[in-house]
């Protein structure tokens, strides 16, 4: 489900003594309901429409449901999931068979992550009849949770765009899921084309900036990023995606520059704090760095994203006990932790030494997300330091490398690989996996 833009109007009324709002309806021929159904308006005013059509009266079932279900997916495009929530449950409990009001609960589960309550609710959905959307939520739910690979998924996409070839979220969704399987190139043509199409496409435009960084373009990802800044200037994301992209670029000083105008336009948000140390780190200032994350975490709390870069930066500079204390901290919230908290802690443990640490971590992440290139090959690497067998550890290297293992670590594992004494081997993996 596209967010609508949130676009306030105000007009100057009795000759600029005083401001209104606008008039709801303007048009002698339309009315709260007629414009409600239509869907054709912001979600913060149709929001205001769709609740004064539903004190209205005269409407046949058929006809609220319709005012109820513009209602839930306007709440919906405004992020208040609960009030969404509310309306198709009132939706479902008028008329428990009502194939809209399973959608629209469907869609909620599904922005909340609660993805095994939005599969069983698309599923029911589509028994009454299938649906474009029902149909793409299904397929993106059963990727989500692992069911289904790539060319499945993208069955679901292509059956909802036979249903309706307009359905630009269901033609993202393959963009986005090809950049996940490393498939940059097609996504970038994907996300251009929708965006050639739809140039206000935010969404596009992002998919179209993060295909151009996993290409290693990083000029052309500050480019979209600038383009997406001068439609919203006060977008955290595209201001956190050019900084990202300057830090990449190596413009370390520019990087601060713009990791403060995030800390100043979102100083809740952890990410400004991360690129400033992250840039400070680079240029020489490990321990100002490290200081300034520990007094962030004054200003922002136990933030999990803070405590996840404080421990990195603590292991890229050698200090390794420190290190592991801090992704600890992320690792003992146990429900909310996430893979990568895990990939981390692996890493610190294996640069310990670690190894069962080390063993507990990788098992912690491959069975919170079995498809992160890197954890897989942590896992290849621990494996030959367990002496676990070198054409299980070669084989899971081969599945990292599937994955979109950066090159950067084809030496690192021929140098493991070495170390364990399998030198063939390792002469076998970098001819396999040349430059």
């Amino acid at each position: 489900m596209t967010k609508l833009r949130d676009i306030a109007i105000v007009v100057s009324c009795l000759a600029g003594t005083a401001t209104m709002a606008h008039p709801l309806i303007d048009s002698s021929e339309e009315t709260h309901a007629s414009v409600c159904m239509s869907f054709d308006d912001t979600a913060d005013r149709l929001v205001e429409i769709c609740s004064i059509a539903l004190t209205e009266t005269g409407f046949t079932a058929e006809e609220r449901a319709s005012l109820r279900d513009s209602l839930g997916y306007a709440y919906y495009q405004l992020d208040r999931l609960d009030e969404a929530e509310d309306v198709f449950g009132q939706m479902q409990a008028a008329n428990p068979d009502e194939p809209r009001a399973i959608l629209g609960l469907a869609w909620v589960a599904h922005e909340r992550g609660e993805y095994t309550l939005a599969r069983d609710l698309f599923r029911e959905s589509l028994e009454y009849g299938a649906s474009e959307t029902g149909l793409a939520g299904l397929g993106d739910c059963l990727w989500e949770l692992r069911e289904i690979e790539l060319d499945e998924v993208l069955e679901y996409y292509e059956a909802a765009l036979a249903m309706d070839p307009t359905y630009q979220w269901a033609e993202r969704q393959k963009g986005w899921r090809l950049l996940e399987v490393n498939r940059a190139e097609d996504a970038l043509a994907l996300f251009e084309a929708v965006l050639d199409e739809t140039p206000w496409d935010e969404n596009a435009r992002a998919g179209v900036l993060e295909a151009h960084k996993a290409l290693g373009d990083y000029e052309a990802a500050i480019l979209q990023a600038d383009r997406g800044l001068a439609e919203t200037p006060d977008s955290a994301y595209f201001l956190n995606q050019r900084t990202d992209a300057v830090y990449h670029l190596g413009r370390y000083h520019q990087t601060i520059r713009d990791a403060d105008r995030l800390i100043e336009g979102f100083p809740d948000s952890a990410a400004g704090y991360v690129w400033r140390a992250r840039a400070m780190m680079m240029l020489g200032q490990a321990e100002d760095a490290l200081a300034f994350l520990k007094t962030s975490e004054e200003v922002l709390g136990a933030d999990p994203f803070l405590i996840y870069w404080r421990a990195w930066l603590l292991l890229e500079d050698g200090r390794t006990a420190k290190a592991a204390g801090q992704i600890e901290r992320n690792i003992a919230r146990d429900e909310t932790v996430d893979a990568f908290d895990y990939e981390l802690q692996a890493k610190i443990e294996l640069e310990r030494g670690d190894l069962a640490a080390a063993r507990r971590a990788v098992d912690g992440a491959l069975s919170r997300d079995g498809r992160l290139p890197f954890t897989v090959y942590l896992d290849a690497v621990l494996l030959l330091r367990e002496k676990a067998g070198v054409a299980r550890a070669v084989e899971r290297f081969d599945d990292a490398m599937g994955l979109g293992l950066s090159r950067v670590n084809i030496g690192e594992f021929a140098g493991e690989l070495i170390d364990a004494g399998y030198i063939a081997h390792a002469i076998a993996v970098r001819a396999k996996y040349p430059g």
